[in-house]
């Protein structure tokens, strides 16, 4: 599968990106082979021997310094010479300031159940930072003894089918991307710019869901009760919102957009969810093997479907400037009683009075980048 795909496992690695200084990888190496010390010591003998004197003048004039300063649309091509982490760097660099996450604590104490936060555009349409619309707007589930219990439930009940998931569930770990390369032909080579614009969509549901994760502090379902006995290590990090979830659907969503031609106007998942396209039917699988793994309740991958829907719509919206997209509501007190399907997905979705938000359409934000990655993933795709 895709050489990229183990990178797109987990939101908490997110913070890779940090190791841009360090970008090693191919840019070490040289035309024919590693780089190396004897090497080294060869090409020095072969400049010695063959420069003769020189007066430090330039001799040649790149391709692309020929008509001065870069512009907007030079941007992309020039992303193609670069390595990986800077790439994505630079990737997220864009996406990044498309969204912030806010704790709305209200006048309640921080750790009251009535706990809310949101996701929020950072800019406005004029570009101003901090004037932003809410995106997806949260209000923390209940926890105490009796709201959990039919969450417990639903946990116990999933078990039954570890024994059948078990090989999923333990490479979803860290790679949840090869699973939707199995549907949508996804190759270094080939499809570099899909894999490019899908890795970089779960690095930004990583660094939205995982503030979430933390304001709501939602125990995970073996701090109730032992009896649940997860077969794999649950993670340290709060239950509440998934952030398997989370990227998974972002990751269906934004696939989808790929995938459907033309794409014109405000793009909506509502049709693919309401399908159950294979796409839609992956990220549901993958988030619910993290109930059947004994990690995570339904009522997590209920929250982290409806935010991944949220922000995958909300960077097509973006990439073909749309200019708006949908905002969306999700009550965590309305998810105990529910059991996660698509089709309980479907059931939250607004079908009437659908609120939408502005997107940031100023020049320096609409980068020249964001746009061309998506128009180059669906080429690659056929479209």
């Amino acid at each position: 599968m895709a050489g990229k795909a183990g990178k797109a496992g987990k939101a908490g690695k997110a913070g890779k990106a940090g190791k841009a200084g360090k970008a090693a990888g191919s840019e070490s190496d040289h035309a024919g082979g590693a780089d190396d010390s004897d090497l080294s010591q060869a090409l020095l003998a072969q400049s010695n021997g063959i420069r003769g004197y020189w007066t430090g003048a330039a001799s040649r004039r790149p391709a692309y310094d020929a008509n001065g300063p870069h512009t907007l649309g030079a941007m992309w091509p020039r992303m193609k010479p670069l390595d990986a982490i800077p790439r994505q760097v630079v990737i997220d660099d864009v996406l990044l300031k498309l969204f912030r996450v806010v704790p709305g604590y209200g006048a309640t104490p921080p750790y009251d159940k009535t706990r809310r936060a949101s996701v929020r555009t950072l800019f406005d349409t004029n570009g101003r930072p901090g004037a932003g619309a809410e995106l997806v707007g949260f209000t923390r589930p209940d926890t105490d003894m009796g709201a959990i219990q039919a969450q417990l439930q639903f946990v116990d009940q999933a078990a039954d089918l570890r024994a059948d998931r078990l090989a999923e569930i333990v490479v979803q770990q860290d790679d949840i991307l090869s699973f939707f390369g199995s549907a949508l032909h996804l190759h270094d080579v080939e499809t570099e710019w899909t894999l490019e614009l899908l890795t970089a969509v779960v690095r930004v549901a990583g660094y939205m869901v995982m503030p979430l994760k933390h304001y709501f502090d939602v125990p995970r379902a073996v701090e109730y009760a032992m009896e649940i006995l997860p077969v794999i290590q649950t993670p340290t990090h709060a239950a509440w919102p998934s952030g398997h979830a989370t990227e998974a659907f972002a990751l269906a969503t934004v696939i989808d957009a790929v995938l459907t031609e033309p794409v014109t106007g405000m793009y909506s998942a509502t049709d693919a969810i309401e399908k159950q396209t294979i796409p839609m039917r992956i990220a549901a699988r993958i988030a619910d093997n993290r109930t059947i793994a004994g990690v995570h309740y339904p009522m997590d991958s209920m929250a982290g479907a409806l935010l991944g829907v949220a922000l995958g719509e909300a960077i097509v919206n973006y990439a073909t400037g749309a200019g708006q997209t949908r905002a969306f509501k999700v009550a965590g007190a309305g998810l105990n009683a529910r059991d996660f399907s698509l089709t309980e997905v479907l059931g939250l979705l607004p079908k009437t009075a659908v609120v939408t938000i502005d997107l940031p359409k100023p020049v320096y934000l609409r980068d020249g980048i964001t746009g061309a990655l998506f128009a180059a993933a669906r080429t690659e795709q056929g479209h």
